[in-house]
């Protein structure tokens, strides 16, 4: 049995490399621009031949968008063919024409569409590496007024960690598990990002994260042709798109800053609005003109609508890599972490399953966040401000000793159940320090029941309590040679001693802690690799490849199964001069699966999944297969040619003893097939255009 949706095929047909000449200028085609990126070393092979099938599926996308109206693929029901038989949706046909093409590349391993319940891991034989979430057709409900539509894609290499806790979902099958915990990825993880718009005009707009690029699709060759390179957002915005439709039902901070926009402001001009109500479109329109798009969230809607995975994080990396930002209001867009499949881009909403948290916080605004005082805990010097957009963790003037803490109330395990799952977890904060003499700012890990309310100027207040294992992250701004510190500007991690036991200097990267500026901070611990890394960044910029810090540990072992707490803490030293701000806080805990540690897989007949009823497969290697295959082929070559003997010596016999009668000729009917046409252009014909 072939793929599903076999009934729309996918032909990969190989381009020409060299570009092409019309009208006396040059034009390079994507499969040009693809291979030059190849040799460049931006991409692999096998990426090219992916995002060339994705090019073969907005082809045909396109063909059947213009004939939309004739084929009957309009309409939320569709219609019955001449058979009898149903017909599909556009959006439906088009999922199953982006599904297929990406299963003929050879080169995709798991498929996620915005129009399936779960991803789908491609047939073993088709079966390649790299994973391709998608929307087939955004829009598809503009087609009967021949609105622009378009298709979003993003591209992503296999992750085993994710915000997942693997066995929690009996809905899902083992395979269908590894297939979510694979796609659940933040955006900062894209290694190649999308659109496609249908319009007047077709257009494939691609980014590999080295600036943007615009095709057109040219009706005369049936190639992609570059257009644009290095697409960059004006600096001077002109229009802004938001559906004003739903203007009484947004908060009173959004309508006074649509209301901003239409004021001349500095440049004398206000903006102006832009809407169609097709994501692709209006965010084309927006990336060419400079200006804002949004979809905020809304009383009616109030996780917004637009997913994650398949629309806001492939959007928002063409977005940066023009020059501009995407931003849920709070946080850099491709920062954040799915939760689940269906996860929007605007607020974090409950999972229905796949990648579920175990633990997590996530703040946007301290003050009128309605599980603050539930899930946090101010201590010191440690205060709300700015109406609630912030926490000044020290120079508030609360307490003496310049000392503060944020503690996240709900203790966590690094070891849990009986099986001894090991736990991960993601960490990130926005955060500023003043210039004025002080000492740091830190993320701290301590046993559950360390007394928080004791605190001193000096060492993240836990000088008193060193008998206590205890994991201190710390952004330091006054060198101290006796514990390590390199500079006055640098990153440190300190264990069970107050003598940093990694130590990192901030300054190779331009930045300055104590600079007054805002900077963004990741810190996660992979339990699988046993590593903590640590990365840094001025506000706004993209969350480093490479860790400003990193250091193998094992928490698993320094905690044991205890429960353990963490928070963020801030000291001045003696002084309660230096202030400390923080702008916004995440933090997410995820079990890693059996089936991701490095020990071997239990193929006892009584582990865990044969209670489940579910039978293990181990799949053989190609090599072996390849062998197998061969041995067949020899045997049924051998097998047919034997049997073609004997049907050829009976034919023999019993031909000679059947009369031959003549017969008219009878023209039968025969089915033409067209498979491509080539167009030849002579000599004379090439004269007379002359």
């Amino acid at each position: 049995m072939g793929p599903r949706g076999a009934g729309v095929r996918c032909m990969a047909v190989a381009a020409e490399a060299e570009s092409k000449k019309k009208g006396g200028y040059e034009i390079e085609t994507l499969t040009n621009w693809l291979l030059k990126q190849e040799q460049a070393g931006t991409i692999d092979a096998e990426l090219t031949i992916v995002i060339s099938s994705i090019s073969m599926a907005c082809k045909q996308i396109a063909s059947l968008v213009q004939r939309a109206s004739i084929s009957n693929l309009t309409g939320i029901q569709g219609a019955v063919n001449v058979q009898g038989e149903d017909q599909k949706k556009l959006d439906v046909v088009s999922n199953e024409v982006f599904s297929n093409c990406l299963r003929s590349s050879g080169r995709t391993g798991i498929i996620a569409s915005e129009e399936e319940d779960v991803p789908v891991a491609v047939e073993e034989s088709y079966s390649g590496n790299y994973i391709v979430v998608f929307d087939p057709l955004d829009g598809s409900s503009n087609i009967d007024a021949a609105v622009s539509t378009g298709s979003i894609f993003g591209i992503y290499s296999p992750n085993d960690e994710c915000l997942t806790d693997i066995g929690d979902d009996a809905e899902l099958g083992n395979v269908e598990q590894r297939c979510v915990v694979n796609v659940c990825q933040p955006g900062n993880n894209l290694l190649a990002a999308g659109y496609c718009m249908y319009s007047s005009s077709v257009i494939f707009v691609i980014t590999l994260g080295k600036g943007v690029f615009t095709f057109t699709l040219d009706p005369m060759f049936g190639e992609f042709v570059l257009t644009q390179e290095n697409v960059q957002i004006p600096k001077a915005g002109k229009i802004y798109a938001f559906n004003e439709g739903n203007y009484q039902l947004w908060d009173d901070k959004l309508k006074k800053y649509i209301d901003d926009l239409k004021d001349p402001g500095p440049t004398g001009k206000p903006y102006s609005a832009r809407y169609i109500g097709s994501l692709v479109g209006d965010f084309h329109r927006t990336l060419l003109y400079g200006g804002i798009y949004g979809y905020p969230r809304d009383k009616k809607s109030k996780n917004g609508k637009l997913r994650l995975l398949y629309e806001c994080a492939p959007m928002s990396f063409i977005v940066e890599q023009a020059g501009g930002k995407g931003s849920d209001g709070h946080h850099r867009i491709l920062d954040i972490q799915p939760t689940e499949l269906v996860h929007f881009g605007l607020r974090f909403s409950d999972a229905s399953y796949g990648c579920r948290p175990k633990l997590g916080l996530f703040l946007q605004e301290f003050g009128e966040d309605s599980n603050f005082e539930s899930q946090l805990a101010l201590y010191g010097d440690a205060k709300v401000a700015d109406d609630g957009m912030s926490v000044q963790l020290a120079g508030s003037g609360v307490s003496t000793n310049g000392t503060g803490r944020i503690i996240y109330k709900k203790p966590m395990n690094l070891v849990e159940g009986n099986s001894r799952n090991m736990v991960s977890f993601s960490n990130y904060f926005v955060f500023s320090m003043s210039g004025e003499y002080g000492d740091s700012l830190a993320f701290i890990m301590l046993p559950f029941g360390f007394p928080l309310n004791v605190l001193d100027s000096g060492s993240m207040g836990t000088l008193r309590v060193r008998k206590m294992k205890v994991l201190v992250v710390e952004f330091e701004t006054f060198k101290d040679e006796k514990y390590g510190d390199l500079s006055g500007n640098n990153v440190g991690v300190d264990g069970d001693s107050l003598v940093s036991v990694k130590v990192s200097n901030v300054s190779s990267m331009n930045l300055e802690l104590n600079g007054g500026e805002k900077l963004q901070a990741w810190i996660d611990y992979e339990a699988s690799s046993r590593r903590f890394e640590v990365r840094l960044n001025e506000f706004g910029g993209n969350r480093p490849v490479d860790p400003v810090l990193s250091y193998p540990i094992d928490l698993s072992n320094m905690w044991k199964e205890g429960a353990v707490t963490v928070g963020l803490s801030s000291s001045s030293g003696n002084s309660s001069l230096q202030k400390f701000y923080l702008y916004s806080w995440s933090f997410r805990t995820r079990s890693v699966p059996h089936w991701m540690h490095s020990k071997p897989m239990d193929l006892d007949p009584h582990n865990k999944y044969m209670e489940k009823g579910e039978e293990l497969k181990v799949i053989p290697k190609r090599s072996v297969c390849a062998s197998r295959i061969l041995a067949a082929l020899i045997f049924g070559t051998g097998c047919g040619a034997l049997g073609a003997f004997f049907v050829l010596f009976v034919w023999t016999i019993l031909g000679k003893r059947r009369p031959v009668v003549p017969e008219a000729f009878t023209v039968q009917p025969k089915e033409l097939k067209c498979n491509k046409f080539n167009v030849s252009v002579g000599k004379n014909m090439e004269d007379d255009k002359k």
